[in-house]
Order: structure tokens, then C-alpha cells, then sequence
């Protein structure tokens, strides 16, 4: 989900606004049996482009996973396009790992056919290397690894405690997957083979300009 903001008006976010052409396979996910059965609710065919910038800043949340690494650099490209200079970035994606070879790295099989299809994960290194690269100014990053553990233990447990209306609305088959992602994924966080970072950046100015505060985590009340 990215969320667009200009002159501290919030422009209307709809699940699924990306910018640019990050997401090559709209048609495929647009098709009818790509949908949550059940009147499950998950999908909502909003996809759209975005070109009408430039903007004050941009939320990119759990977005860029589903861009791919081929595709990150044009990704991060136009977001940089979309900011007004001083604009702002705020990325939040999930992350692995680095691999001692990373050309050995594959997307997760099972993963990759039943819960996140096309979801590729990077290192939050290759995250800020790509925004550098794009001409951003990275001024934070803060790691929120053993948050998404605490926040997927109470998934689970939200789904066990609605296991019969979960199964109705979807499929016993369906739940299952959820039921073993989530809690696979939360020993995941726990023991720093996954993280979730949030990079603060910024498109620098006239004269480089950053227009940030001194220090990033004491944002001043009135901007």
C-alpha cells in the first residue's frame, strides 16, 4: 500500500495505489481464481497508476516486496520522480537475511504458490542501496523485527479464536496455510532470519537541502 500526500493534504489512499508500473501482473491478479473465495473481503481490485505528482512525501508500506528486486531500481526511480524537492519517503518493507551468494537466493516455493505469489524479499543493505542509487538522502532506518514477532503471535491467535468463521469464509485448506505462515514466520523474526525496517529519505533540495530536523525521531510539532 503506498499513500501519497501533498500540502499536508492527504490524497484518498486506496489498498493496492502503487506508482509507476512496479506490478507487471495485474491482469493475472485480476483474475477470478486468484480471489478469496466466501466473501473472504481480501482483495479489492483498486490498482492504479500513479503519475500525477510531484508530492510532500510518500508512505510505502509492505509494498515493495511484491515490486521484486529485478524491478526495485525502477521502483525506487519513480518514487524519487514523485517528490517535490525536500519531499519525503517513508519505505516500511519486510527483509531477510543477506546470503553469502546472493545469485543462490530463490523465493520460498511455498510461499511463493500459497501465501505471497511474486513476494521477494531483500536485505535492508540492498533496500538503502537501491534508494541511494535513485538519488535519495537516507536519514533513518529503524528495525521493528521483534514488533512483527509480537504482532504475528496475536494473528495466530485472533485466527485460532475464529478458526470455525476463518474455515467458513475461506477454505479448512486455506486456513491451514495462514495458520502455519504465520506462526513459522513469527520463529522467523525471533531469531533474525526476517526483519521489517522503516527508511526514513528524503529528496534533497536546492543546495542539498534536506529541510529534516537534526535529528529524525524529534520531528518538531508544527513542520
Amino acid at each position: 500500500m503506498a499513500l501519497f500526500l501533498r500540502a499536508g493534504l492527504v490524497k484518498p489512499c486506496r489498498e493496492g495505489t502503487h506508482p509507476g508500473h512496479a506490478l507487471p501482473d495485474l491482469a493475472w491478479l485480476r483474475r477470478p481464481s486468484r480471489l478469496p473465495t466466501g466473501g473472504a473481503g481480501g482483495f479489492r481490485d483498486k490498482w492504479r497508476d500513479v503519475q500525477d505528482g510531484p508530492y510532500d512525501a510518500i508512505s510505502s508500506i509492505e509494498m515493495a516486496e511484491h515490486v521484486g528486486a529485478e524491478r526495485y531500481r525502477t521502483y525506487a526511480h519513480t518514487l524519487y520522480d514523485l517528490l517535490k524537492p525536500g519531499g519525503r519517503l517513508l519505505d516500511q518493507q519486510s527483509a531477510r537475511r543477506p546470503w553469502p551468494d546472493e545469485e543462490a537466493y530463490r523465493v520460498d516455493e511455498f510461499i511463493d504458490a500459497y501465501v505471497f505469489p511474486d513476494g521477494e524479499l531483500s536485505p535492508v543493505g540492498t533496500t538503502v542501496g537501491e534508494l541511494e542509487r535513485a538519488g535519495f538522502e537516507v536519514r533513518d532506518v529503524e528495525a521493528l523485527r521483534e514488533h512483527y514477532a509480537l504482532t504475528l503471535r496475536a494473528w495466530v491467535a485472533r485466527l485460532e479464536e475464529h478458526w470455525e468463521e476463518a474455515v467458513r469464509l475461506t477454505s479448512p485448506g486455506r486456513a491451514r496455510v495462514w495458520l502455519l505462515y504465520m506462526a513459522a514466520t513469527a520463529l522467523g523474526f525471533d531469531h533474525n532470519r526476517l526483519g521489517v525496517n522503516q527508511v526514513l529519505a528524503v529528496r534533497t533540495g536546492g543546495r542539498s537541502a534536506s529541510r529534516m530536523p537534526l535529528r529524525a525521531r524529534e520531528w518538531p510539532a508544527q513542520d
